[in-house]
C-alpha cells in the first residue's frame, strides 16, 4: 500500500509540474515600434514632432569642405512650415548603437530661425541607442547648454530625444 501511495503522489507531482510548464509558442510575436519623432525640452518647455501628424526624416548632409559625412535628422509641421522645425546634425563616421558622436548642429524655432547657427557652450555628445540598416531606425538623445547667436547670446538648456527611419 505504501508503494501505491508513493506512486500516486509521484504521478500527481509530475502532472502538477508539467501543467505549470509555460508554452511560449502561444504568445503573440513581439511588435517592434514604428514611432518616429523628435521630442525636446528647451528651458523647461516641451516641444515635439511626431509622425504621422508631422514630417520627421533623416538625410545626408554634404558639408563644405568635405569630409566628414554628416547625418541630418529633421522635422517640420504638416502642412510644410519653414518657421516651425527641429534640425539635428552629427558626424556619422563610426556611428553604432552605444556610440557618442559629437553634435555638430541643433536649431529649432525656439533657438533661432534657420540659417542662424546655434553654437554649443561646450561639446555635446549624442548617445545613439539605435542605428539600424537602411529602412530601420536611428535613435538617440542628448542634453546640454546651447548659446544662441549674437547680439543676444541667449542661453538654452536643451534635452532632446529622437527616433527616425534611416534613409541614408
Amino acid at each position: 500500500m505504501k508503494n501505491y501511495l508513493f506512486l500516486f503522489s509521484f504521478c500527481l507531482s509530475a502532472i502538477y509540474m508539467n501543467s505549470c510548464n509555460k508554452n511560449n509558442t502561444l504568445l503573440p510575436p513581439a511588435t517592434l515600434s514604428t514611432d518616429e519623432f523628435i521630442k525636446y525640452n528647451i528651458n523647461g518647455t516641451n516641444y515635439s514632432f511626431v509622425t504621422p501628424a508631422d514630417t520627421v526624416f533623416s538625410a545626408n548632409v554634404l558639408n563644405n569642405p568635405q569630409p566628414p559625412p554628416t547625418t541630418l535628422v529633421y522635422a517640420n509641421r504638416i502642412p510644410n512650415s519653414t518657421v516651425d522645425y527641429a534640425n539635428i546634425q552629427f558626424e556619422r563616421t563610426g556611428v553604432i548603437p552605444g556610440s557618442t558622436p559629437l553634435l555638430s548642429f541643433f536649431a529649432s524655432q525656439q533657438t533661432g530661425f534657420y540659417p542662424i547657427v546655434t553654437t554649443s557652450a561646450s561639446p555635446i555628445r549624442i548617445t545613439i541607442t539605435e542605428y539600424g540598416h537602411l529602412g530601420e531606425y536611428i535613435a538617440g538623445h542628448f542634453s546640454g547648454l546651447m548659446i544662441g547667436p549674437l547680439p543676444n547670446n541667449n542661453q538654452y538648456n536643451i534635452n532632446v530625444s529622437f527616433r527616425v527611419k534611416r534613409k541614408i
